[in-house]
């Protein structure tokens, strides 16, 4: 993964139908002086069985690549808010292991049973809204699911969110306008 080829280290925890498998990624140095990015220090391993479910990445960004390995709390807390709307069910856990940053503040859950319908509600929890019950369209065909959450406030501003696989689309797509003119024409 990406994730992998641009950090000095990369440890993954896999528990998967009742067992715990871990892998361990390190850059390595070649004898001719270059870089191997992302090379298995520790093979695939089961480590047995285990109750835990999900998984665990943590990695260590690779200073020779990025400017500054620091990362922003506030921004990363806000991306896994949003996965958590887009991935209704998902346990999403952030915690911030730095030294200045061990309080409950910078330990933080985010799980949404009602996926969008939560995220729409979050996004209006400040406004005032028209009616109480977002509107809510989901459905799928063939392997395509579509999730559409929609409640009018009293701002006069339109607020757009869109995502396609989980990734922001703050410049729009087609899928933008074809919701809008589907929206129209059942209106």
């Amino acid at each position: 993964s990406v994730v992998n080829a641009l950090s000095k280290r990369l440890e993954a925890e896999i528990c998967i139908n009742g067992i715990l498998y871990t892998i361990v990624f390190e850059s390595q140095p070649e004898e001719d002086g270059s870089i191997i990015p992302g090379k298995v220090v520790q093979p695939l391993t089961n480590q047995g069985r285990t109750r835990r479910r999900g998984s665990r990445i943590r990695f260590w960004p690779d200073d020779t690549v990025f400017e500054t390995v620091d990362f922003n709390f506030e921004t990363i807390s806000k991306r896994l808010r949003e996965l958590s709307f887009l991935n209704k069910g998902v346990n999403m856990r952030l915690k911030d292991e730095r030294k200045q940053r061990e309080d409950a503040e910078h330990d933080v859950t985010y799980k949404s049973e009602g996926g969008v319908l939560d995220f729409v509600k979050y996004m209006n929890d400040d406004k005032d809204v028209l009616y109480t019950a977002p509107i809510i369209i989901e459905g799928s065909v063939d392997d395509i699911r579509v999730s559409v959450a929609i409640q009018y406030n009293n701002v006069y501003s339109e607020g757009i969110f869109s995502y396609v696989n989980c990734i922001p689309t703050p410049e729009g797509g087609m899928h933008e306008p074809g919701l809008q003119a589907a929206f129209t024409k059942i209106l």
